[in-house]
């Protein structure tokens, strides 16, 4: 074995122990705290006007200029001519440059106006305002790292009974949780069965920290004190099921970051209901979400 299939095979190893770790700490992945206050404060852009600056310039270069018995014999070859020409050239040069700043200017006032309503509607609570900012927010670009590797599929948002904001979303096991272990074995890697206990644990850190994550995008983008986040999961036949349920409470969420626990150990705080077994199939069963319709009495 030479240097560089080491070096490949311990590449791999660790790359495979990277995803491991991403798996367990989607929530640490930061997303930006909005200040709509600020943002509804925010003036509007201010439209562009043509200044003339390249022509004022050219008026005043043929102003310094002090004509000669030559410009007369040398008519258009003459600095005179040139000097003259300038002046439209550069209130040409002008007007292009306005019409460029217009164009952008027009763009900016744009998303000026699009974040302006929408923090005016946000500070007035509008449900609208405030699914719509999250949505967008679930897809910026530091998310999209998230969603592109399907970490967490956003299904959707609502708001529930008009004030609690319910977030759904969508996990798929066989997406994320590797079946087999890479380990180094005299500088080869090796491949092994992950026990069924051992990968479903791993999927419940996943799961979990998929929930904080969702929260703590919220709470980052919107006014709330408390989300409510049900998880589905996709199984084998592409169907879903619920299989974890939580009421996610802001102040008690920032209180326990600060400490270096797993997903699954600080969900514990919350009010959530699950139904987890290590040891069988998927190693989560269906459950109700909370506040779900209870059955009508026959």
């Amino acid at each position: 074995m030479n240097t560089k299939q080491l070096e490949d095979a311990v590449s791999e190893v660790s790359l495979f122990n990277q995803h491991l770790h991403l798996i367990q700490s989607v929530h640490t992945i930061p997303t930006p705290k909005m200040n709509w206050e600020s943002i509804a404060m925010e003036p509007a852009p201010a439209m562009p006007t043509v200044r003339f600056d390249h022509k004022v310039k050219a008026m005043e270069a043929l102003d310094e200029y002090n004509p000669n018995w030559l410009d007369m014999f040398l008519g258009s070859k003459s600095k005179l001519y040139t000097l003259t020409n300038n002046i439209e050239r550069a209130a040409e040069k002008d007007i292009e440059q306005y019409k460029t700043e217009f164009v952008s200017w027009v763009q900016h006032y744009s998303y000026w106006a699009k974040d302006n309503q929408l923090s005016k509607g946000i500070l007035n609570n509008d449900s609208g305002a405030k699914l719509s900012a999250l949505s967008e927010a679930q897809q910026n670009p530091v998310n999209a790292a998230v969603v592109d590797t399907k970490l967490i599929n956003h299904n959707f948002n609502t708001y529930k009974n008009g004030h609690l904001l319910e977030v759904n979303i969508q996990v798929n096991k066989h997406n994320v949780v590797p079946k087999e272990k890479k380990v180094l074995c005299q500088g080869e890697v090796k491949l092994e069965t992950m026990p069924l206990s051992e990968s479903n644990t791993l999927y419940r850190e996943y799961v979990c920290s998929c929930i904080l994550k969702c929260a703590q995008d919220a709470f980052n983008v919107l006014p709330e004190t408390s989300v409510l986040i049900n998880v589905e999961q996709v199984l084998a036949d592409y169907s879903s099921e619920t299989i974890v349920s939580c009421h996610v409470e802001q102040g008690l969420l920032e209180f326990l970051l600060i400490e270096d626990d797993k997903p699954s150990e600080i969900l514990e705080f919350f009010v959530h209901i699950e139904d987890f077994n290590p040891h069988r199939g998927n190693g989560f069963s269906a459950i109700k979400t909370i506040f779900s319709p209870l059955p009508i009495a026959s």
